[in-house]
């Protein structure tokens, strides 16, 4: 969360040193838009069970598409861009792996993020701009060890919701097209922190180290 609170704070102080009456080109002031796109999700995972040779590890992407809502506020100085950027989104991403006789299942859901952006305009109505920031993402995982069965006929399983934060880095290109309406296209690479399940009985653990490419355009309307 310190990530977070430090990148309102930027956002913050923009808005304050903002002059809307006298903005000085069409990426100044507030904006709203939807993106849209594609996403790949490594899980990273490996399944280790203590008194067995057992080594399960997914290391393939899950993909999906996906979908967000954003809102920030920017401000150019001469050719140089600065501002902040919140975002809710979503994706279709859901997937299940087998290792052996093992299933594993991922599936992301509600995103939201906070971000910076820096960016220069190459001329009055292109910016190239980077990105970095904060990110939190749903993601439901499932597993099941057909091949381990316990005194009692127990088969360890994990079945759990798992709020991943993450930092988040990328770029793009955004181009004015009309008066207030502006597109874009990025990319954003996401690493979420490393987390650790455990299935039924205490058998065993999942240790996850997920990693996103997400490619997607977007529309904006600067007001």
């Amino acid at each position: 969360m310190r990530i977070a609170s430090a990148l309102l704070g930027a956002t913050a102080l923009v808005a304050l040193s903002a002059t809307p009456a006298l903005a000085k080109s069409a990426f100044d002031g507030p904006y709203v838009g939807v993106a849209a796109g594609y996403t790949w999700l490594n899980p990273d995972s490996e399944t280790r069970v203590p008194g067995t040779n057992l080594n399960d590890r997914v290391d393939e992407s899950a993909d999906g598409f996906t979908g967000a809502a954003f809102f920030g506020y920017g401000r150019t100085f001469d050719a140089f861009y600065l501002g902040g950027e919140a975002e809710i989104g979503w994706s279709d991403l859901e997937e299940t792996f087998r290792v052996g006789p093992n299933p594993y299942g991922y599936e992301a859901g509600l995103t939201y993020g906070l971000s910076a952006r820096a960016g220069y305009l190459v001329d009055r109505d292109t910016l190239v701009y980077g990105r970095v920031g904060w990110q939190r993402t749903e993601l439901d995982v499932t597993s099941q060890l057909n091949n381990i069965v316990t005194i009692g006929g127990i088969i360890p399983r994990i079945d759990e919701s798992q709020d991943l934060d993450a930092w988040r880095v990328g770029g793009g290109v955004e181009r004015v097209v009309g008066q207030n309406l502006l597109v874009r296209a990025e990319y954003n690479y996401t690493n979420y922190e490393d987390v650790t399940l455990r299935y039924t009985g205490n058998l065993g653990s999942l240790e996850l180290s997920p990693e996103e490419h997400t490619a997607r355009v977007g529309i904006a309307y600067r007001f």
